[in-house]
C-alpha cells in the first residue's frame, strides 16, 4: 500500500475506504458523497493507494474509483461519482445530478466543453477549476485535499436542504411570510433560508421587506429598476442605502447592529407597497 498523505486512524472506525493517490475530481467527489451518505465510515480512515491496488480489504471495506480486482466501484460508462449516486446515495440525486453529469462529461473525454457542445473559447469557472485550485494549494496532501473537498460537497448538500425548506415556506401559508395588499410587496419576519428571497421574486414580488432580530431592510427584484434609497431615504436617514438602489437596510450579516432601528417593518412594507 502506497500512502501519499498518511493519517492516524487510532480510535476511529475500522471500516476503510480505498481510493487512488493523487486525487482527481471524480475520486474526491465520489469518496465525499459516499462519506456524506454513510456515517459508518470516517474520513480519517480513507487510504490513498496505487490505482493498481489489489491488496487486503475487509469484508465491509470499500474501494472507490479503483478496480481493486473486482471489488471496486469504478464507473465504466460513467464516473465513479455517478456510480455512487446511482447505487448507494439516490436520495442525494436532486442535489448532485447536475454535478454528476458534468463529471461524467469530463471523465469520458477530458473535454467537457465538447460533450456539452460548447466552443473551446467558452470560459466560465466550473467545479473542475475549483478542484484544480485546491490541488495546487495542497500538492501531495491527499488527506487535506479530501477534507477540503468533503466540506464543499457537504456544503452543497446543506444548501440544497435549505432550498427545499425555502420552497416549502414560500408555497405554504405561515407566520413568517406575508404578501402585502398590492401583492407585489412581501414582508418576511424571522430567520429564513436565503433562497426565500429569490423564490419570492420568482413568484412576482417586486420588493421584499425583511426583519430579523436587529436587522431590517428592503430588497428589490433583479428586474426591478426602482431606486429604493431615493424613495425612502427621507424616511430612514440613518439606514444604509446602496448607491445602485437595490437595497436599503439597517444592519446586515456583514455589519450587524446592536440595537433595533425602532421602525415597524409592517409600516415600511405598507409604504413600499405604494412604490410605482
Amino acid at each position: 500500500m502506497c500512502h501519499r498523505d498518511s493519517i492516524d486512524t487510532k480510535g476511529i472506525f475500522n471500516l476503510k475506504i480505498f481510493t487512488h493517490q493523487h486525487l482527481d475530481l471524480d475520486a474526491a467527489s465520489a469518496v465525499s458523497l459516499f462519506l456524506l451518505s454513510n456515517q459508518n465510515y470516517h474520513i480519517n480512515n480513507v487510504h490513498f493507494v496505487s490505482a493498481e491496488y489489489n491488496g487486503p480489504m475487509g469484508p465491509d471495506d470499500i474501494a472507490i474509483d479503483i478496480f481493486a480486482g473486482t471489488r471496486g466501484i469504478k464507473g465504466h460508462e460513467s464516473s465513479a461519482f455517478s456510480e455512487i449516486l446511482n447505487m448507494i446515495a439516490p436520495k442525494y440525486d436532486p442535489a448532485f445530478r447536475p454535478m454528476a453529469t458534468f463529471i461524467d462529461a469530463h471523465d469520458s473525454s477530458g473535454d467537457w466543453k465538447a460533450v456539452y457542445g460548447l466552443p473551446k473559447s467558452f470560459n466560465v469557472p466550473t467545479i473542475l477549476d475549483f478542484f484544480r485550485g485546491y490541488q495546487r494549494a495542497f500538492p501531495g496532501q491527499d488527506a487535506t485535499l479530501l477534507r477540503t473537498w468533503f466540506a464543499y460537497i457537504r456544503g452543497l448538500w446543506l444548501s440544497h436542504q435549505d432550498f427545499q425548506k425555502a420552497k416549502k415556506l414560500v408555497n405554504k401559508k405561515n407566520d413568517k411570510i406575508t404578501w402585502v395588499k398590492d401583492q407585489h410587496t412581501v414582508l418576511v419576519v424571522g430567520k429564513v433560508p436565503q433562497q426565500v428571497f429569490s423564490l419570492l421574486f420568482d413568484k412576482g414580488a417586486r420588493f421584499v421587506v425583511y426583519e430579523r432580530e436587529n436587522t431590517m431592510g428592503i430588497m428589490r427584484a433583479p428586474k426591478e429598476t426602482t431606486h429604493i434609497g431615493s424613495k425612502i431615504e427621507w424616511m430612514l436617514p440613518d439606514w444604509f442605502h446602496h448607491p445602485s438602489g437595490f437595497l436599503s437596510c439597517w444592519g446586515t450579516v456583514k455589519c450587524p447592529k446592536d440595537v433595533h432601528c425602532g421602525q415597524s417593518s409592517e409600516r415600511i412594507a405598507e409604504y413600499v407597497s405604494s412604490f410605482k
